[in-house]
């Protein structure tokens, strides 16, 4: 599957994000929710992970479903640049974006997030 183009435009439509959790000058994490075959996973994680991705299984533990999550600041430009590089891994690789968060802290028990892209299909 071939990833929505659009997707950094789209989440970019979701900017200024709430000042109050996530405040301007400062970093959040954004968070990937992809889903593809183990031989997609096994190709494109390290490619993520040079990326500057994190909190991605090992290649024995993924089960259909990863979700890497990178540190950012609170800045369009480096948003887009980070989505722009995952979006040319994951069309290389057939993993498929369901949704994209904002979250306030690395550690979801301790984060709010703020959705900012949801695949069509995706309920």
């Amino acid at each position: 599957m071939t990833n929505d183009p659009a997707i950094p435009e789209i989440v970019q439509g979701r900017f200024p994000l709430p000042e109050h959790l996530f405040p301007a000058g400062h970093a959040f994490s954004l968070t990937l929710y992809l889903n593809g075959a183990a031989e997609a996973y096994s190709n494109a994680r390290p490619l993520l992970q040079s990326a500057g991705w994190q909190n991605l299984d090992e290649e024995s533990a993924f089960c259909g479903f990863a979700y890497p999550k990178r540190r950012l600041p609170n800045s369009i430009a480096h948003i887009r640049e980070a989505l722009a590089t995952a979006l040319e891994i994951c069309n290389a690789n057939s993993m498929t974006i369901l949704e994209i968060d904002a979250d306030t802290a690395f550690e979801p028990e301790q984060s709010v997030f703020l959705a900012l892209y949801q695949a069509e299909d995706c309920p």
